[in-house]
């Protein structure tokens, strides 16, 4: 099994902000678990596929679509875990 990181929060604002992980969990009320100085992302969950496009420049893309559960996915994660990794052919 492979731990999920949180690397880093940008802010989605004209300012584009780095923000202080660690700061900004507590600020937040969540206490953190912290593992060689890398933020663990256990509280996180997903299952993702392949973005199917024409256009080749969306190839190696993944999502999880907002319309319900994801059939047949390459990625899933739960609790920050990946339990499951089917990606092939990804440049």
């Amino acid at each position: 099994m492979i731990d999920m990181t949180l690397v880093q929060i940008i802010k989605v604002d004209s300012t584009k902000e780095k923000l202080d992980i660690v700061k900004y969990l507590k600020e937040n009320n969540f206490s953190p678990t912290i593992i060689n100085g890398l933020v663990l992302a256990d509280w996180y969950s997903a299952r993702f596929r392949k973005f199917i496009w024409w256009d080749y420049k969306y190839q190696n893309y993944l999502y999880t679509p907002s319309e319900g559960k994801v059939l047949n996915p390459k990625l899933e994660i739960k609790k920050g875990l990946v339990i499951k990794n089917k990606l092939t052919h990804f440049t």
